[in-house]
């Protein structure tokens, strides 16, 4: 160990590196000392050295670092997401908080919303709000909620933190949030929330969702949200409520919204076992199958 301490600290370049990637296999206080010294002498450098050799030497040590950090190591990381010239260092950011997990999320929590009181918006606040989604804790739920009914200085930040909100919202099969979900795909200002709450939607599934689904597709929106919607649909009804009905209404929707040869991929399977729903429908629509196509 103290081989590899002195190698991350004082060794030459790739030295340094396979010391650092060596040591986030170990667990402890002085191991977790020396690389967040590492991390603020990387730092502390100009902005070439960190784009040229220093992205290796920080991206290693933010997977080191989140591999056995902690909420102190995860107060330090979201310092460093604030830092104008790391965007190349999105991903290793995000990664190393995701993986710090559990301990990073009220720290996580408090800074996005100290950013947004502030009306403070960049790619350093969004990585914040994706790895918060990311880590999957419940315990932020209420805080997901919140930035539904946040007043936004702007569209462009209501767009992107509305959308990852709705996405973790799903994940999390968040049922308490639903009405506010169901409002988003709704009369969502932007088609990239509408479609990432339909896609909350499927995650969460049910009848309700299902219920809630079918009737946004009775009306019209952009392809792209309708196509989330008609996913979600299909989803519940094939994968996880799996009962006649509902597959004969995705079905038939699916006929709707994007024509019978969709419909038909949808209930070949169905029609094999002999499901009577799939039998009568296909007959239904047989019409309107453009006969040039090999339907066997």
């Amino acid at each position: 160990m103290n081989i590899l301490l002195n190698s991350a600290k004082k060794g030459q370049l790739w030295d340094r590196y396979y010391a650092i990637k060596a040591l986030g296999h170990i667990d402890q206080p002085r191991v977790r000392k020396t690389l967040t010294q590492c991390l603020k002498e990387f730092f502390a450098k100009d902005s070439d050295w960190k784009w040229i050799p220093g992205r290796d030497l920080i991206g290693a040590t933010l997977t080191s670092l989140g591999s056995i950090g902690d909420k102190q190591t995860a107060l330090l990381v979201i310092e460093y997401t604030r830092d104008p010239g790391c965007d190349f260092l999105y991903d290793d950011l995000k990664k190393c908080l995701v993986k710090i997990g559990k301990p990073a999320v009220p720290e996580l929590i408090a800074a996005i919303e100290e950013d947004l009181n502030n009306g403070l918006y960049d790619w350093g606040r969004l990585v914040l709000v994706e790895a918060l989604g990311d880590i999957g804790n419940p315990e932020a739920v209420p805080f997901r909620v919140k930035l539904l009914d946040w007043p936004y200085p702007d569209e462009w930040s209501e767009r992107d933190f509305k959308e990852v909100a709705l996405r973790g919202l799903g994940y999390l099969k968040a049922y308490d949030a639903f009405d506010k979900i169901d409002r988003e795909l709704l009369s969502g200002k932007e088609e990239s929330t509408r479609q990432a709450a339909a896609q909350a939607l499927g995650l969460i599934g049910g009848a309700r969702s299902f219920a809630v689904l079918e009737r946004k597709l009775e009306g019209s929106d952009a392809q792209w949200v309708e196509r989330e919607c008609l996913a979600s649909l299909i989803s519940i009804a094939f994968k996880e409520l799996n009962t006649a009905d509902m597959k004969l209404k995705a079905s038939q929707i699916t006929a709707r919204k994007s024509g019978v040869e969709s419909a038909f991929e949808l209930m070949y399977q169905p029609i094999m076992n002999s499901e009577s729903w799939a039998i009568e429908l296909f007959f239904q629509i047989l019409g309107d199958v453009p006969m040039q196509r090999n339907f066997h």
